[in-house]
């Protein structure tokens, strides 16, 4: 199967761009200034090191962080590469953003790269969190095994991480009554992490959808 390259505009360029250059901690600096200038002005700003001057000083210095790593933003052929691979970018604009998302005000992402077949969005509208220790015992993962098929059973989806324990359980048990399950992970959705749960990583992007900032 063939993927297209979608076309981005400048908003959505300049967003793809500014995750790759905000850590956690630069996050809620950089949020007020793509609410009150667009994605592509905070970028700019970004890029010449020219800031508001009423910008706080911890704001300037978390953004002074984000611009050295102006070289690892990747170009339009870096771009074009990864969106063939399968990955798209959503972002808050899109029909595909999940709504309940903006409920976090402040600390609603700036954009979500998404791999999978599902529908990020409509997978989300109706989704049960199922989270839990990566140490957990036989016992546990037993029943996050059972409460995710039953959620699955119900055309509810399974929504979890991807760590060993709990998480790897919740969509096993999904995976076994063939639900919809989201995966959100810390890492980039173009690697399998843990490599352990490579195949189960996999499977979810088969039939749902792989999340992350």
């Amino acid at each position: 199967m063939t993927v297209s390259t979608p076309m981005l505009d400048e908003e959505h360029r300049a967003l793809a761009a500014l995750t790759w250059l905000a850590e956690y901690s630069e996050l809620r600096h950089l949020r007020p200034l793509t609410h009150g200038h667009g994605a592509a002005k905070t970028l700019s700003m970004i890029t010449a090191g020219q800031f508001p001057s009423d910008l706080p000083p911890q704001a300037r210095a978390a953004l002074e962080r984000a611009r050295r790593r102006i070289r690892e933003v990747p170009g339009h052929d870096e771009l074009a590469a990864i969106f063939r691979s399968g990955i798209r970018l959503v972002c808050p604009a899109d029909d595909e953003w999940p709504s309940r998302l903006d409920d976090l005000g402040d600390d609603t992402p700036l954009a979500l790269w998404v791999r999978g077949t599902a529908r990020l969005g409509e997978a989300a509208g109706r989704s049960v969190s199922i989270i839990g220790s990566r140490a957990a015992s036989a016992y546990g993962m037993s029943v996050a095994g059972d409460i995710a098929s039953a959620v699955a059973r119900r055309e509810w989806t399974v929504v979890s991480g991807a760590a060993y324990g709990i998480d790897g359980a919740a969509h096993r048990g999904a995976l076994a009554d063939r639900g919809t399950r989201v995966a959100v992970l810390a890492c980039g959705v173009d690697r399998a992490y843990p490599a352990g749960h490579a195949d189960l990583i996999a499977a979810i992007a088969q039939a749902g959808v792989i999340v992350s900032e």
